[in-house]
């Protein structure tokens, strides 16, 4: 099974926003979740990330 982690955003890209979905992922895993996409959106620009 896929987990998908997807993170809305409202400004512009920051690599602080790849840092804080990879610290969510990170929580995940240790929780004991396995195999996990994750995604940032940025509504602004509708534009779709993977991380």
């Amino acid at each position: 099974m896929t987990f998908y982690l997807i993170d809305y955003k409202t400004g512009e890209q920051s690599p602080a926003h790849e840092k804080q979905i990879n610290n969510y992922k990170s929580l995940l895993v240790q929780m004991g979740y396995k195999n996990i996409q994750t995604y940032l959106l940025y509504i602004k620009s509708g534009e779709l990330v993977g991380v």
